[in-house]
């Protein structure tokens, strides 16, 4: 912050780079942000549709951010590690001279570079990794000891702190599992408690069934298999499912007219635990 208070610059004074970002809708994009920042507004959303060039706009505003000493590092957040490579090859071509992390092979956070391009996951995991040996929160996290309430609280902040969109409500949408609590992401990060993301349990509790029920015919695999994508998609099913779209489209009676009894009972309950 204080090389941000020495340095900075009007940003409705500074120019675009349009040689990485040169449409129009890109420069006015830009240059909305810069004028909201100069107005003390903090968060912005850019709605671009594919081939707009979302990138290249991200890059041109990051760049126009450094040289006007409004920010000393950036961090690019994408959702997917073939999206990190096309980040990191961008801003190569188009600011070579800004070191980067990560590196080939990098996998504690660096200091000393000006642009960060990670998952959100893996940002997570290596602040924490990175902490662990210094922080006596996580360090009894990782010896096993028993963390109380006020320690949890106090870890979680200090992360916040250095990254405030570190919460657990992302981690569960990240983890892909709604039901773990912060510090059982932690235990996970850590190589403590394993994890299992929400697609993981219903495929093992779906193979389980199968396995279970090893004389079932074709239609039967198949509303399983329709199933267990239902419950995937939608995390939760109504009572009315079984006897509802798109459960009808393989017997007018949806499940009624698939399985017995017996084994209606067991799918009810298999799905009532897993959308709990």
């Amino acid at each position: 912050m204080q090389y941000i208070r020495r340095n900075r610059k009007p940003l409705t004074q500074e120019l675009i780079n349009t040689d990485i970002a040169g449409r129009d809708y890109q420069i006015r994009a830009i240059r909305a942000v810069l004028e909201g920042i100069e107005q003390k507004k903090r968060d912005f959303l850019l709605v671009m549709a594919t081939g707009t060039g979302k990138t290249r706009t991200c890059i041109a505003l990051a760049d126009a951010l450094m040289r006007a000493s409004h920010a000393e590092r950036v961090l690019f957040l994408v959702d997917r590690i073939a999206l990190r490579e096309q980040a990191l090859a961008a801003f190569k071509e188009h600011l070579p001279n800004e070191p980067r992390w990560p590196n080939t092979g990098e996998k504690l956070i660096a200091k000393d570079r000006r642009i960060y391009v990670a998952t959100y996951r893996e940002m997570v995991e290596a602040l924490i990794v990175e902490l662990t040996d210094h922080n006596p929160v996580l360090l009894k996290i990782r010896n096993g000891e028993v963390v109380t309430e006020s320690e949890a609280t106090e870890l979680a902040e200090l992360l916040h702190a250095e990254h405030p969109h570190i919460t657990e409500q992302l981690l569960q949408q990240v983890y892909q599992n709604r039901k773990a609590r912060f510090l059982q992401f932690i235990r996970h990060i850590l190589g403590i408690e394993v994890l299992k993301s929400f697609p993981e349990t219903v495929a093992e509790a779906f193979d389980q069934f199968i396995q279970q029920h090893s004389n079932l015919n074709s239609r039967q695999l198949e509303f399983l298999s329709l199933l267990k994508g239902f419950i995937l998609e939608r995390e939760k099913v109504e009572k009315k499912f079984p006897i509802s779209s798109p459960f009808t489209i393989l017997h007018p009676q949806g499940i009624r007219g698939i399985f017995g009894p017996t084994e209606i009972n067991e799918i009810l309950s298999l799905t009532a635990a897993l959308a709990s």
